[in-house]
């Protein structure tokens, strides 16, 4: 007999669920405004695409840090939006995963 897997995805149309969610929530942060929708959507996908800067060892997550901020005031400007705990949170838990990414990198190059 084989055996059959199933496989559990959290991707919406290669957008993960987070970031969907993220999406919602600013569309009535700010006033029901799908711009800002839209934008949020934006800053999700380029900081996703920037994380891998966060796989250089021992630094890694600072060159983010700066990448992630550029972005950070590049969609703001486009956009016209402003900061809000929405942002703020989204904000942080990037951080946080590039510093897990760089701490997770730096102990494999370590280890060798």
């Amino acid at each position: 007999m084989g055996q059959s897997y199933t496989s559990l995805s959290f991707n919406i149309l290669g957008i993960n669920v987070l970031t969907v969610i993220f999406a919602i929530v600013a569309y009535f942060i700010y006033g029901n405004n799908l711009g800002a929708m839209l934008a949020i959507v934006l800053l999700s996908i380029l900081w996703n695409f920037a994380m891998f800067v966060s796989i250089i060892p021992f630094g890694g997550f600072i060159i983010y840090w700066f990448i992630a901020d550029y972005i950070r005031s590049w969609v703001f400007s486009i956009a016209n939006i402003s900061s809000t705990w929405l942002t703020d949170l989204m904000w942080w838990l990037y951080i946080i995963v590039a510093i897990i990414v760089t701490i997770a990198s730096t102990m494999i190059l370590l280890r060798v």
